[in-house]
Parts: C-alpha cells; sequence; structure tokens
C-alpha cells in the first residue's frame, strides 16, 4: 500500500509537470525575441518588456509584467498554467509602469542617441505550455528616418533638424500599431549624427509629412529645404540623400517597403536573390538635377530616352537602321525600361580621367541611400560569366557557382534568370565607342532570326546594364598619349540562334560614353 501510495504521488506530480504533448516539465514561462523589419534596435541585458499573456476565456495569466532580458531570453517567474487552454502573449518595449501605454512619443531631441525613441511590439496567439521558450516576433511601430549627407560646401555640419512631423500616437497593442495624433501640434527633432558628417538618424511617428531639413554648418549657416510629401510606413525607413553647397541644400527623399522602395516619387520593385544579395527588379528611372533626358542618340545629355525597334518587311537580319529606331518618351515605357545612363550621369556628375577610373567602384552615385551602382564582382556572382579585367588578374572566365549560370550558355540564360523575379529589361544601348564616333541607339533587333522567344521580338537585342568597376583607358596607338576613351565593365545580352536563343547575360566592357541601363543593389 505504501508503494502504492508513493508510486501515484510521484505520478501525480509528474504529471503537473507536463506539459500538452504528456512529456514535456512545465515551469515558468519563457520568452525568446525574434526582431525583424528594418529596425537596428537588439536587446541587451538588463532591458525589461510588458508582458501580457491572456488565456482564451479572458483568464489574466500576467498583466502587464516586467521581465527582464539577459542570455538571448526573457526569463519570468510566472508559471504556466495547469490546463490546456490557449492564450495570447503581447509584450512591448521599452517597459512603462504605468500600465500598457496608451500612447507612443519620440523625443524632441535625439542627438544622444535615436534608439531611445525606438518602440517595439510583438503579439502571438494560440500558445499553450511547454517547457521551450515562446519565440515572439518584435517589429518596430515606428519610422527611422535616415539622412546620407553629400558634403560639397567648405564648412562642416555641425546640426540637422527634422521639421514639420506630429511627435505623438496612440497605441494599440491587440494589431499591434500606431496612429498619429489628430490633436498634438508639430514639433522639430534634432536628428543623432550616427556617422560624423555623413549620417544623421531620427525614428519619428508613422504619418503622412513634408519634412523640412534644416542643417546648420560650422561657419554659422543655416540651410533649410522642404522635401516631397511622402506617408511613412510603420516598421519602415524613409531615407534622404542631402546635397549641401555652400549657399543650398537638396534633398532626395526614399523609402524602404521590404519588397518594394519609393525614391523621388517612383516606386521601385526588388527581388532578393539565392546568394542574399537584393535588386532591383526595375530599371532606374531617377532624372538628376540639372539632367534632361533626350531622345536624340548624338545629343550629349548624359541621358536617354528608351527604344523599341521595327523590323521591316522581308527583313533577315540581326541589325536594322536607325530608321527603324522608335523612341519611347511615355510614362508607361519609361516605367517599363528606365532611362540609358552614362558614367557620368550615373554617378552623380563625376569627371571621369584615366587617373581616376579606378576610384569610384562600389560608388552609390545616382542610387538611392543605402545602395550603390553595381560592381563587374557583384554581376559575376549572379551570373559567372565575363571578360578578365584589365590587369589579367582573374585567372577563370567562369564562376559555375555563380547564382544564375548555365553550363550550356556559359552565363545567365535570360529566361531561366527572369523565372526569379529579377526581370531583365530590354532597354538597348545609346552606344559611342570613342570621342570621336558618332553616337547611336544600338540596332541588334531580336526575331525569328536570333530569338527564340517570340514575346521579345522588335525589342533591342544588344542590352548594357552598368557596371562601376572600370576597365582600361584607351590611347591613341600611333603616340600612346592622347586618349580616345575610357571603358567600364557592363552586364552585355547576347543573342544567337545557335548558341543563344533565349539570351545570354555575360560581363564585357564598353564605352564610358554609351548610354547604359541601370540597376542598383543593397549595400
Amino acid at each position: 500500500m505504501l508503494a502504492a501510495a508513493f508510486c501515484l504521488a510521484s505520478c501525480s506530480d509528474d504529471d503537473d509537470n507536463k506539459g500538452k504533448d504528456g512529456n514535456k516539465p512545465v515551469g515558468d514561462i519563457v520568452v525568446e525575441p525574434v526582431i525583424t523589419g528594418n529596425t537596428d534596435f537588439g536587446f541587451s541585458s538588463g532591458d525589461r518588456i510588458g508582458l501580457t499573456v491572456t488565456k482564451a476565456d479572458g483568464t489574466a495569466v500576467a498583466s502587464n509584467t516586467a521581465v527582464s532580458y539577459a542570455d538571448n531570453l526573457f526569463t519570468t517567474d510566472i508559471e504556466w498554467y495547469t490546463d490546456d487552454a490557449s492564450s495570447q502573449f503581447t509584450a512591448y518595449y521599452p517597459y512603462s509602469s504605468a500600465g500598457s501605454p496608451a500612447t507612443v512619443s519620440v523625443a524632441a531631441d535625439q542627438t544622444g542617441g535615436y534608439l531611445d525613441s525606438e518602440f517595439i511590439a510583438a503579439v502571438k496567439s494560440g500558445v499553450t505550455p511547454t517547457a521551450n521558450a515562446v519565440s515572439m516576433t518584435f517589429e518596430s511601430l515606428l519610422t527611422r528616418v535616415t539622412v546620407n549627407v553629400n558634403n560639397q560646401s567648405d564648412a562642416e555640419i555641425s546640426s540637422m533638424v527634422l521639421r514639420g512631423s506630429v511627435p505623438t500616437a496612440s497605441l494599440d497593442l491587440t494589431a499591434p500599431g500606431v496612429t498619429v495624433s489628430d490633436t498634438a501640434g508639430a514639433e522639430d527633432i534634432a536628428m543623432y549624427e550616427a556617422e560624423a558628417g555623413e549620417t544623421f538618424v531620427a525614428m519619428v511617428i508613422p504619418q503622412e509629412v513634408a519634412f523640412t531639413i534644416v542643417v546648420e554648418t560650422a561657419d554659422g549657416n543655416t540651410l533649410s529645404e522642404q522635401i516631397n510629401s511622402a506617408t511613412l510606413e510603420q516598421g519602415g525607413v524613409f531615407g534622404i540623400r542631402l546635397d549641401v553647397w555652400d549657399d543650398r541644400i537638396h534633398a532626395i527623399d526614399y523609402e524602404d517597403f521590404g519588397d518594394s522602395f519609393r525614391y523621388e516619387g517612383d516606386t521601385y520593385n526588388t527581388v532578393t536573390l539565392a546568394n542574399g544579395s537584393r535588386w532591383m527588379a526595375d530599371n532606374l528611372r531617377y532624372i538628376p538635377e540639372g539632367f534632361t533626358p533626350s531622345a536624340n542618340p548624338t545629343d550629349d545629355s548624359h541621358i536617354w530616352y528608351p527604344y523599341t525597334l521595327l523590323l521591316p518587311e522581308g527583313h533577315s537580319g540581326a541589325q536594322v537602321t536607325q530608321n527603324e529606331v522608335v523612341v519611347l518618351t511615355d510614362e508607361e515605357s519609361i516605367a517599363q525600361k528606365g532611362y540609358l545612363y552614362d558614367v557620368y550621369a550615373a554617378f552623380g556628375g563625376v569627371e571621369i580621367t584615366p587617373d581616376n577610373l579606378y576610384d569610384y567602384e562600389g560608388t552609390r552615385g545616382i542610387c538611392p541611400p543605402g545602395w550603390h551602382i553595381p560592381t563587374r564582382a557583384d554581376y559575376f556572382d549572379l551570373f559567372g560569366s565575363s571578360s578578365r579585367d584589365a590587369f589579367e588578374s582573374e585567372a577563370p572566365s567562369n564562376n559555375e557557382n555563380a547564382v544564375f549560370y548555365d553550363s550550356e550558355y556559359k552565363g545567365g540564360k535570360i529566361s531561366h534568370v527572369n523565372e526569379s523575379g529579377f526581370n531583365f529589361t530590354f532597354s538597348g544601348a545609346r552606344m559611342q565607342n570613342g570621342f570621336s564616333a558618332t553616337p547611336v541607339y544600338q540596332p541588334t533587333i531580336l526575331s525569328g532570326f536570333n530569338c527564340s522567344v517570340e514575346e521579345w521580338y522588335n525589342e533591342p537585342g544588344l542590352c548594357y546594364y552598368l557596371t562601376s568597376t572600370a576597365y582600361k583607358a584607351l590611347y591613341d596607338t600611333a603616340t600612346n598619349t592622347e586618349v580616345t576613351n575610357i571603358q567600364f565593365f557592363g552586364l552585355m545580352s547576347t543573342f544567337t540562334s545557335a548558341l543563344y536563343p533565349e539570351g545570354r547575360l555575360s560581363l564585357g566592357y564598353t564605352s564610358f560614353l554609351t548610354g547604359h541601363g541601370l540597376r542598383c543593389i543593397q549595400d
């Protein structure tokens, strides 16, 4: 009898410490935080969240309980309940002892650190008792504004202020989400200087706002400019590139949504590829200040409109004449194909010479903040085929481990590349092979003569996408002193009926005077 009683008591105690599956002991609740989205925040030892646990029948297991972070976990003193009921976990940071906050505010002075104004929250439903940590995904409920500075003035920047946003919002932790206050007024926000003179950051409430940026320089100048109105997304990043001169500033706005971004009023789709790199899935169509696109390839405008081609009746060759070029200036075509840029325009008005042609590899140029003009290496990692560089330093011309390498095509096969969402676009090229050459729109046309994909017929078959990697400067062979051309690598499309009827992508080089399509890759 004693043995039976002992067994009964032991089994009973053991059952009380088992989870729903009957074999996991249950003790105190433990939360494992996962932080996702566009936030720089990370938990540090001693950080506290407010945790609420509510069973499906409305019973409160924990209500705004302060839980501290240590060793990658939030370990509580809250014991699991003994039944199999499910519950909802709600958590937020930073903790408020006054109770779950009804409002959220950002600091007006963030010069000491913008993350002090961050607010993140997580909700997880259908949780049942378990011996494992409950994984909760925390996301920012605010918007991070980042200003990247291109300072062309003679003075350093001493401070930067964002003007025009409301700093307070109501909070709903059931979603979770925030709604900007309709009664509070706008306030100035002094930004945090993340990189001396180069990057300024602030946390703001998501809202529709037309910011005014106010810059003070070390010589006592105060410069300001209002930028385009934008709707700030919860958990998003609103980026601004700011050009600064002695007497004025110019702001270019940018906002990242994860699978797309908005840049100077245009939205671009993006794709993250198998190697983890994130690319624009559309060609750039941004016109920098001081430039005007031209529909005439002979114009030295640095930016040109895209085009398509007409196939004359009975024509059977690979090329047509300039008479068959149809320049596309309508908004729909530009949205699809983007503009064609030479190196000068793409690099942001930089004069390239034989002395500096290798200095701009990986430059941001006219790409949005946090992105750059792809290097030869960026494209080589995707397509695995390239002409050697000017120094003959890379022995293999093929990389069979590249993301899109096709052994049959010895490069990327366009029909397969586009299955990934990369969306290679036939934007053509405005060709000028040296200072003395006559510029033309490249007239190779896709047809049954060289292409097996009928939906591509009449598109330009030889296209170039620009890289920021220089090849070399070419000199007059008679004197070896006069520069006749400077060449940069570009991603090139090739079509032949025998070898590449679905289009091959590889790296070659072309003149820096050529007008290229342009994609950007995230840093």
